[in-house]
This record gives structure tokens, sequence and C-alpha cells, in this order.
């Protein structure tokens, strides 16, 4: 299935309908279920009593009557007994933290999941007063001490805080605080903060041993505070300038104009080539580009403002490509299709036909090349595939100015083929003239178009002739008729923004065909950037455009995409 998906669309969102649901409190709210009665069905248990409703002697002042804890239950987070355990947690030592690790431990060690058989399994606490052994024990969070509830003995706890006036207590398996005074749990989210922060804490020091037997170190778990070095203003990022390590501009320029684009931004900067997990790279008897780039993106996202010396880039070329090896002066469009190359070979799962590697989806694109029979009409076609676009600056009257639109016109023209260079299929005769037209029948969602500036022919030399290009270029009236990327599978039109392009970056040449200089242009978050080597400055769109330009890249406005069978 063929789709688009335009700069500007904004998908649509799922309406999602919102009920607001009212929960009625009872006029009594029972607490929590603490004791089974053993006359009692299994699917009712007996709720221990409030304070005031126990056959005891008077409670302490403090302890509050049930008519008055009915209006705290409105909410949890009310009970005004909770502030003093707040105030007293950022202690290490208090009761309120050292009872929830004393929790995790215990939890850590009842599952058989979670230790192994070196760990020593953590017995469990005793009720202070009747000794027993506690699945679920209640700790008093003003003096420290466990004790049991009505589900397991005889509700120690509940005796413990009537008399000591002691209310708070750390439910130890479900980690929630209970007050005996308001008969409900209470809540309060800076101790729910802590508690999560202990259990994050707790975890990591599981993880040590792991770590530390691995060469690894994990960072510790630290809460975010505000701080007020901290700024609420973004700065785009500069880019990062590249050294010249000996007359390797040709080699700048490209991977310059790589860092800005979206595509390859996007892949590498997701971790989808991975240095550290490569095979290639693992074994050491290959170079691997794929590993070059991503250090390459890596360096130079990394906000550091010094220019970055790209010599295992350099060194990887050098043993994988012959021709561009030594220190002499190379071409900049021979290292952009050397560089797609390797990429290519060192790109897990890529192959030679339909290729899915992040070169292939980047840069390829298919040419359609139609011979027209001159005497029986038939037309033979065929595809091709390719990477970049070259174009003829040749052949123009010398007084009218180059201009990208004219090279494209010229490229997709219809030339006239010689007698004999052509053999119909159909008729058989090769005395007529044939006509020949290429065209483009799938556009890349990067395309990238070099101007023939080097004659090497007997009188080689340079054209130096200045050519017109724009800021947005529309690839749609050099499309053929029949290409079946022209309509979607609805069978309507491809909207016009299908074909429309941004100019993305420049690459330009100073000096003769012998010797010169390589520089590049480069589209930044909101300008122009002037990148030579390590030199970095902004540059004016009417400087960008007045350039002498060798090497173009515009990047597709609207993305196409097709679903792959998996």
């Amino acid at each position: 299935m063929l789709a688009t998906q335009s700069a500007n669309f904004v998908p649509r969102q799922p309406q999602i309908v919102h009920k607001q649901v009212t929960i009625q409190r009872p006029s009594s709210v029972p607490p929590p279920i603490l004791a089974v009665s053993s006359n009692a069905s299994p699917s009712k248990p007996t709720l221990p009593p409030p304070l005031a409703q126990t056959q005891q002697p008077t409670p302490p002042p403090s302890v509050v009557s049930p008519a008055a804890s009915t209006s705290k239950l409105e909410n949890l987070s009310l009970c005004k007994h909770i502030a003093k355990v707040v105030a007293s947690s950022e202690d290490q030592e208090s009761p309120f933290k050292l009872g929830v690790r004393w929790s995790l431990r215990l939890t850590s060690s009842n599952n058989s999941h979670a230790h192994s058989k070196k760990r020593r399994k953590i017995e469990r606490p005793v009720c202070k007063t009747c000794s027993i052994a506690l699945a679920r024990p209640f700790l008093c969070l003003d003096c420290g001490s466990s004790w049991c509830g009505a589900r397991e003995g005889a509700d120690h706890a509940l005796q413990h805080a009537r008399s000591q006036n002691h209310p708070l207590h750390l439910d130890l398996h479900s980690r929630s605080v209970y007050c005996f005074s308001c008969g409900d749990y209470a809540y309060h989210p800076a101790l729910e903060r802590m508690i999560n922060s202990e259990i994050v804490s707790y975890e990591d020091s599981l993880l040590a041993p792991a770590a530390s037997s691995s060469g690894r170190k994990r960072v510790p778990f630290q809460p975010w505070k505000p701080s007020s070095s901290l700024t609420t203003t973004v700065e785009p990022l500069y880019p990062r300038g590249l050294r010249n390590l000996g007359q390797t501009c040709y080699m700048s320029v490209i991977l310059q104009a790589f860092l800005h684009n979206p595509l390859l931004r996007s892949y590498f900067l997701s971790d989808k080539h991975n240095l550290h997990l490569c095979e290639r790279s693992a074994e050491g008897d290959k170079p691997c580009l794929s590993c070059e780039m991503d250090r390459l993106f890596t360096e130079s996202f990394s906000n550091e403002p010094t220019p970055f010396g790209p010599t295992s880039i350099l060194y990887s070329v050098w043993l994988s490509s012959s021709e561009l090896s030594g220190y002499a002066q190379q071409d900049a469009h021979e290292f952009l299709i050397s560089a797609m190359n390797l990429i290519h070979a060192t790109t897990p799962g890529s192959k030679n036909i339909d290729c899915s590697c992040i070169v292939h989806e980047t840069f390829s694109g298919q040419l359609r090349s139609e011979v027209r029979c001159g005497k029986c009409g038939n037309v033979t076609a065929s595809v091709d595939p390719f990477l970049d676009l070259s174009l003829d600056l040749k052949g123009q009257v010398a007084a009218m100015e180059h201009t990208l639109l004219g090279c494209l016109n010229r490229f997709t023209s219809s030339e006239k083929l010689s007698p004999g260079q052509y053999s119909c299929a159909k008729c058989g005769d090769n005395s007529q003239v044939a006509s020949k037209r290429l065209g483009i029948k799938q556009l890349p969602p990067v395309l990238n178009i070099q101007f023939k500036r080097f004659e090497h022919s007997t009188n080689s030399h340079k054209i130096d002739t200045p050519v017109r290009f724009p800021l947005k270029l529309n690839m749609g009236p050099y499309i053929t008729s029949s290409s079946s990327t022209d309509q979607s599978l609805s069978g309507t039109e491809t909207p016009p923004t299908f074909f429309e392009y941004e100019l993305s970056s420049v690459v330009c040449h100073e000096g003769q065909l012998t010797n010169g200089h390589f520089t590049c242009y480069c589209r930044g978050t909101d300008d122009f950037f002037c990148l030579d080597d390590d030199k970095v400055r902004r540059a004016s769109l009417a400087e960008v455009l007045g350039s002498k330009a060798y090497l173009l890249t515009y990047v597709k406005k609207t993305l196409s995409f097709a679903e792959r069978s998996t």
C-alpha cells in the first residue's frame, strides 16, 4: 500500500469520550480488612472496629471519635497525624524509611524468583507482645516496634495505638500507612515519592554485583530537583566543523551534507546502527563505514564546540577504496558515490536487488529509458536505478545563463539516434532514425544532483559558468507519464506536494581542474551555514543561491512509504 505523509499534515486524533464518575462515600466508611472471624463467611471478613467502638478504657485525647473521623475520611490526605511522619521521613534512620527497606527485603526474600540460593532468607518479624511470626506486620512509626493485627493475632497493634497514643503504623505488606485514630489508610504524595525512591535504590543495589562483574557502572537514581542554574531557552545546535587532515576538504563537504540529511540523522541518532553491537567491527579485520558514521553523528551532536577530526573515517575509506587512498586531491562526487556504496555494503541485511538499507531508502530512485522506432513507432522501455543525477552544462548558447530547470529539461528531452545505433525488435529495421528519451519513474526521498563541471577530454578544463538553482524544486514535469507512482491505489491523482523538494546542502568548488578547494552550505534550523573545514559561519540566502554549485542535495517535502510484508 502506498501512502503519503505531508510535513504539514496533522494526524487526526481518535475521539475519546470522558465520563465523569461520582463515587458516593457512605456515612460510615469501614477500616481496611485486618481480621477474619472464625464464624464469618470467607467473602465477608470481619473488620476491626474504630478505636472509639472497642470495649476499652477511655482513649487518650488525641484519639478522635468516629463522628470526627468521618469528615476526615472525605479526603485520605487530610489525616492530621500524617504530617508528623512526613516531617521526619527525610531522616535516613526514620522508622518510615527503615520500615520501607525492611518491607522490600521481606518481599525479595519471600519471592523465589528474586533471590539466589546464596542469599540468606530473612526471618519474619514477630509481635512484640505475643511473639508470633507475622506475615503482615504493622510497624509503629513512633517507636519502631512491630505488632500483630487482628488477622494474625490479638490485634496488639490496635491496643498499642490506643494505649501509647501512637496512631500511625506502616503496613509492611502493602507499604501503606494506616491511622488507627482515623480508622483508614492515610495518603501523602511526599511519602509515595519516598517509597518509589527506596524501591529504585533497592533494585540498584541488587543489580550492583552484576554491573561490577561486567565492568559497567550503573548511575544511581536521583530525584530531579529544580535549580536556578537551569534555563528555559533552548538554543539551536550549531554545526561542528571538521578538521582538514591533509587535502581532505572533498571528504568534509560530503560528511557535512550527510550530517544535515534528516533521514540519515534520524537513522544513526536513533541507534539503528550501533558501533558497539556491530559484528563486523567486533571481528576487527574489516573496516565498517556504518560504524564510523555512527561515531561521526555521536561526535557532531555532542554539543562539543571544538572541531572534530574524522581520522577513523579517512582510514576506513583508504582501506576500502584504493582509488581514494593517499593525500592526493580527490573529487567530492567520487567520494559521495564511494561513501554510499561502503555504507550500503556494511549495513546488515543489505542486498544488490530491492535493497532496503538506509542508502537505498534515502537516495535511490528509478530512471525510465524509452526508445521509439522511427518506422513502426514501437517503444522499448527499460528501468534503471540511480543514486544521483549528473547534468551536463555544455550545449547551451554561451550568452544564456545556465539554470537547474534548463539542465533538467535537456536531461529529459528526446534525442535522435543515428542510423544503426538501434534495431527495432518489432519490425527489424535499423536504417530509420530512432528517438531516445529519459524520464524519472520513481523519485527518491533525497535527490542528489551533480553538475558536470569537469570536462575530461583532449582539452580538459573546468566549466566555471554559474548555474541558478531554486530554493524549492518541483520535479513533477520530469516524471514519465507511464509511471505507476503517479497514482495511489485508490485511483486518485497524487497531490502536487508529492513532487516538491527543498534545498538541503550545496557543495562548491573553487579553483582549477587540477587544484582547488571544496566548501559547502548546509541548511540549519532557521538559516544556512557556510562550512569550510573547521570554520563555520552563518550565510545569507542570497549568498547560498548565488554560489557556484557543484553538488546539490534536495530533500522531499512529502515522504512516501510502503508497507512491507514480514
